[in-house]
């Protein structure tokens, strides 16, 4: 494989992750997600450090705040890089949400960068950074 097919690639990858969550659920949230990876969060919040603290947001906060009859949301990898030996990669893209919190529509667009790892053929989100 050349640079731009595994650039290519990487952001199907990431294209399929939001298919997946749409259709299979909270559980495929946490699937790209190595075991040491940080998703640096929003304003005061602590980051989430680890597949096993990903896993227990993801099966509480995110099946809550996301499947209802209420939310939506959308992401798009808009660019992407990948190492030399091809085991680095990032992605970056817009995501837009709206969903219904505490009784009132919360709106939200904002911008991503995903972190893969290459581990035994299969990339990994090791760091996600949402603005």
């Amino acid at each position: 494989m050349n640079k731009e097919e595994v650039i290519e690639e990487l952001m199907e990858v990431d294209r399929l992750w939001v298919k997946k969550l749409k259709k299979e659920g909270p559980s495929a949230y946490s699937s790209p997600y190595e075991k040491d990876a940080i998703i640096v969060t929003r304003k005061n919040y602590p980051n989430i450090v680890g597949i096993e603290n990903i896993k227990r947001v993801s099966d509480t906060i995110i099946h809550a705040s996301i499947f209802n009859d209420v939310y939506e949301g959308f992401s798009e990898p808009l660019s992407a890089d990948v190492s030399n030996d091809f085991t680095l990669g990032y992605t970056t893209g817009n995501y837009t949400y709206k969903n219904e919190i505490n009784g009132k529509i919360v709106t939200d667009v904002g911008k991503y960068v995903l972190i893969w790892k290459k581990f035994d053929g299969k990339w990994k989100v090791s760091l996600k950074i949402a603005t």
